[in-house]
């Protein structure tokens, strides 16, 4: 499968690098990093993220605990990237 970030994705993992960064450059590198690991077994295991309201599904990224909503094109093998979000802001689905 691929991965296809939405605008809203895009933007969201340019802010959490860019706070982290502000206080420390090397973790903001880190974050980003194991992000996008996650985002990489998305590739394999498209289903590994537990269903949400609206058909959307949400991974936890191990290390740092961000949330990766997402849903599934299976008729054209993507992975859509909806949002990302760190654990303790408010959220756009509702948790399962």
């Amino acid at each position: 499968m691929r991965i296809r970030y939405s605008p809203q994705a895009k933007q969201d993992l340019a802010n959490i690098v860019a706070y982290i960064n502000l206080h420390n450059r090397a973790a903001a590198k880190r974050v980003r990093e194991s992000i996008r690991r996650s985002l990489g077994l998305l590739k394999s295991f498209g289903e590994l993220g537990r269903m949400q309201d609206e058909g959307v599904r949400k991974v936890i990224e191990p290390r740092f605990g961000y949330l990766i909503y997402y849903d599934l094109d299976k008729t054209a093998n993507v992975v859509n990237v909806v949002t990302i979000q760190h654990p303790k802001r408010d959220r756009p689905y509702t948790d399962k």
